[in-house]
This record gives structure tokens, C-alpha cells and sequence, in this order.
């Protein structure tokens, strides 16, 4: 269906030693993913959200940094990151596993348009 190209990049946290780990980040989203109103409705862009990420390596939050335009396409985000994400947690100066925050952005583009480039809305 759609293509979908999740770019990952700036963990951090306020005691982190280490940076959370981003674990098979390839199998988070799917083409079959890509929602069907935004397909229907053209919508395409570019999604940067920033996770919270618990001392288990599972997100406990997701929140839009920069809007890709398509409030379908940002919420999508979001919820697949939290149902389908999972680091290696962030480690404290001792070593032991900590909170932490992962920025990422993830490209939703239209089967078909031009590899990187997106049309303007």
C-alpha cells in the first residue's frame, strides 16, 4: 500500500548515562499501515514525535513535535510507536536502567510520489 520510512535519531534523558536503544526498529511499521482516509485524502508528510521511554524499554509516551499536516497521519504515528516500539532502556551513571526520551521522525509518503520528495499541501 502506502511507503512509510521512520528515520531515527537524539535520544537523551535527564539522568541518562546512555541514550535509549531503539530495538528492531525496522518491523514498527508496515506498508499496510499507511491509514486508508490518508490515502483516500493524498495526505503525506513528514512526522517528528519524541517517545518517553520507561526503565523496561517500553514507551510510556508519545507526543507531535512537528505536525506532518495530517492529524490522521501524526495520531497514526503515536499509536504504533506505542503499541509496537521497544528499546534498551537508558542507563544511569551506575549502569542501571533508567528513563529516557527518543526523538524520532517517520515519513508517510504516497505509493507512487517521488522518493523524498513530498508535495506541498
Amino acid at each position: 500500500m502506502g511507503a512509510a520510512v521512520a528515520t531515527l535519531c537524539c535520544g537523551g534523558g535527564v539522568l541518562a548515562q546512555t541514550d535509549p536503544q531503539p530495538v528492531d526498529p525496522e518491523t514498527w511499521v508496515v506498508p499496510d499501515d499507511y491509514p486508508t482516509d490518508a490515502l483516500l485524502l493524498k495526505e503525506q508528510g513528514i512526522t517528528r514525535v519524541e517517545m518517553q521511554i520507561g526503565r523496561t524499554g517500553k514507551p510510556t509516551g508519545c507526543r507531535t513535535v512537528e505536525s506532518s499536516g495530517s492529524a490522521l497521519l501524526d495520531g497514526t504515528t503515536c499509536r504504533l510507536m506505542l503499541e509496537r516500539s521497544r528499546f534498551r532502556p537508558a542507563t544511569n551513571v551506575k549502569g542501571a536502567a533508567t528513563t529516557g526520551r527518543w526523538r524520532m521522525s517517520f515519513t508517510w509518503q504516497l505509493p507512487g510520489s517521488t522518493p523524498g520528495l513530498l508535495t506541498d499541501k
